[in-house]
């Protein structure tokens, strides 16, 4: 099976120390995810693989001017010789592209992944912090479930027409 999804998010942003939280401005998120899934109807040969799904996901985010003034202000008591006084601007962060690999069997699944983040479109490049135009990550991880409900939260017969009900 395979699915688009478009995603647009908003978020509230938490600046936290040791001692608190507290809000600082917010985050927008705009999202889109290529999934495409393969439940293997004889486990694979390789270590007994029942599904296998692949996700490609492009993204954009951009935040208030309270975050990027986190990364990228520099407030007149900070300035230097290497850092001039620079006031942040609400906009967009960062763009991404993010490829991923999951292998299930049973309750236990093995991730493999990478993500590029593209600073270019970043409202405050500008920024004598602004330091990369690309940062690159890679995943590896395992889960295992330890305990699954055997009945559904709500039963599926329950569920149709959800969205019809709110409009």
């Amino acid at each position: 099976q395979t699915c688009a999804l478009p995603i647009f998010g908003f978020y509230q942003a938490i600046a936290a120390t040791w001692l608190s939280a507290q809000p600082s401005g917010s985050i927008w998120e705009l999202d889109m995810t290529f999934r495409h899934s393969i439940d293997l109807i004889r486990p694979s040969s390789i270590w007994g693989v029942e599904e296998i799904a692949s996700t490609i996901s492009i993204n954009l985010m951009g935040a208030s001017k309270e975050v990027n003034e986190i990364y990228y202000g520099v407030p007149a008591d900070q300035v230097s010789a290497d850092r001039t006084r620079f006031e942040a601007q609400a906009g967009v962060l960062q763009s991404q592209l993010s490829c991923f690999q999951t292998f299930k069997k049973g309750d236990l699944a093995f991730y493999i992944g990478a993500r590029l983040s593209d600073y270019r479109l970043s409202a405050n490049r500008d920024s004598p912090l602004y330091k990369t135009q690309q940062s690159y990550a890679a995943l590896i991880g395992l889960t295992y479930s330890i305990y699954r409900s055997k009945t559904a939260g709500v039963p599926e017969e329950q569920t149709s027409g959800v969205v019809n009900k709110l409009q």
